[in-house]
């Protein structure tokens, strides 16, 4: 049983949700994980370039399409807070998600 310390999957989730996609971790990456015996991990919200120079916009988007994924995906995910909910996740075969940030820029300079 493996996790992902540090994925970042929802900048994917957020280009390809802003052209109109849907169901990105289940039409993309979801084979990739179970053949790797993966069961979740931390999932990070960063700024990619050239977002860099709009952060809090750029966080904004990445929640909103992060939030989408999770909700119409529940099938395959579950978003975890402790290690009764990852045990749970594992045994419904769902993917168990904790929920990171990296970087602190969309804060701004005064937070």
């Amino acid at each position: 049983m493996l996790i992902d310390i540090h994925g970042d999957i929802w900048t994917d989730v957020t280009v390809k949700r802003s052209l109109g996609e849907k169901d990105i971790i289940k039409r993309y990456h979801l084979d990739r994980f179970k053949k790797g015996k993966m069961v979740g991990g931390v999932f990070m919200v960063w700024i990619d370039p050239p977002h860099d120079e709009r952060p809090k916009e750029r966080f904004l988007e990445s929640i909103k399409y992060m939030c989408q994924e999770i909700w119409e995906n529940q099938d395959i995910l579950r978003v975890i807070y402790n290690s009764k909910d990852f045990y749970h996740a594992v045994d419904e075969g769902k993917l168990a998600v904790i929920l990171g940030m990296e970087g602190l820029s969309p804060l701004g300079e005064n937070p």
